[in-house]
C-alpha cells in the first residue's frame, strides 16, 4: 500500500531534514576541522593516536607501510576465480579510460589565432579506499587505474586495517 502525505507533512520531514543536515555538518566539520589540525601539528603520532581510537588498531610498532611478504602473502591467499574477476575488471575498466583520454593539441586559425589545450597528469594522487569491516576492491580499481591511464606517476593508497592490523587481501 502506498501512503499519501499532505503537503504539510511533506514540509515538516524537509524542515527537520533540513534542520538535522546543518546541525551535524557543523559538528563533522568541527570534529574533522580538529583531527586535520592534530595531524598537520602532530603528524604520524596523531595518525597512530587515532587509529588506535577509530579503529581499535595499535600501529606504533607496525608503522604504516604494508610489508611485501604481506603483499606477496594477500595476492596468493585469494581465490583463482577472484583474481580472474579482478584482472577482467581491471581490462574493462582501462579499456574503458582509455577511451576517453585527452590528448594535447594546437591549432594555428587563419586569422593568427592559436587555440590549443595542454593535458598534463598530476606527478602524485592520494587514493582512500575502504577497508577493514566493509572491503570494496573496486574502489582501487575505480580510481587507480583512471590514474594510471591517465599518466599518474606515484599513487599513494591509503586504507584502514582491521583489528589485527591487517588489510584486506583484495
Amino acid at each position: 500500500m502506498i501512503k499519501i502525505f499532505k503537503s504539510d507533512e511533506i514540509q515538516t520531514f524537509l524542515n527537520h531534514l533540513t534542520t538535522r543536515a546543518s546541525d551535524s555538518s557543523d559538528e563533522v566539520r568541527q570534529t574533522v576541522t580538529k583531527i586535520l589540525k592534530n595531524v598537520r601539528t602532530a603528524g604520524d603520532r596523531a595518525l597512530v593516536e587515532y587509529t588506535k581510537q577509530l579503529d581499535g588498531v595499535d600501529l606504533s610498532g607496525s608503522g604504516f607501510s604494508i610489508p611485501m611478504s604481506e603483499m606477496a602473502d594477500a595476492t596468493s591467499s585469494i581465490t583463482p576465480g577472484m583474481a580472474e574477476i579482478i584482472e577482467q575488471a581491471s581490462a574493462n575498466i582501462r579499456a574503458f579510460h582509455k577511451k576517453g583520454l585527452q590528448k594535447s593539441w594546437l591549432s594555428w586559425e587563419d586569422d593568427g589565432v592559436v587555440l590549443g589545450q595542454r593535458v598534463t597528469p598530476l606527478e602524485r594522487v592520494g587514493l582512500y579506499i575502504p577497508g577493514g569491516r566493509a572491503a570494496y576492491p573496486s574502489s582501487l580499481l575505480m580510481t587507480a587505474i583512471p590514474a594510471q591511464v591517465a599518466g599518474v606517476s606515484e599513487l599513494v593508497v591509503v586504507t584502514p586495517p582491521d583489528k589485527s592490523g591487517k588489510v584486506h587481501p583484495s
